[in-house]
């Protein structure tokens, strides 16, 4: 597998490049969903910077099938955030974290209100 000098693999450029056709391929032939940049940012940090709910909630629904989504989910970046915590900047933050929760992801924060 290729990458890059900040660890970034064909399936973090797949993500950052909204390549849906070429993510799903990568996955598929099983691209490691859990592989982290060198500032520790996973597929699903990429996916939410880029507010990207098609690929959200499908590389969340992949990765519930090959290992343990709770690692995606509590991950943190280089400035210490979580996913849902890149979310809560977002101007789509609340279908962003509504796709997290509904996931199961615990650090969403079971008090927040969540307005679709």
């Amino acid at each position: 597998m290729q990458i890059d000098k900040i660890n970034r693999t064909p399936l973090h450029w797949a993500v950052t490049g909204k390549h849906s056709s070429c993510v799903a391929l990568l996955v598929q032939k099983s691209a490691n969903i859990f592989a982290e940049t060198a500032a520790r940012e996973n597929v699903l940090h990429m996916a939410i910077e880029d507010e990207n709910i098609e690929l959200l909630v499908f590389l969340i629904d992949q990765a519930k099938t090959v290992g343990d989504i709770q690692k995606l989910f509590t991950g943190k970046n280089e400035a210490g955030k979580t996913p849902s915590e890149v979310a809560k900047g977002k101007p789509s933050k609340s279908r962003i974290l509504s796709v997290l929760k509904k996931a199961g992801d615990n650090t969403v924060g079971s008090s927040m209100c969540i307005l679709m």
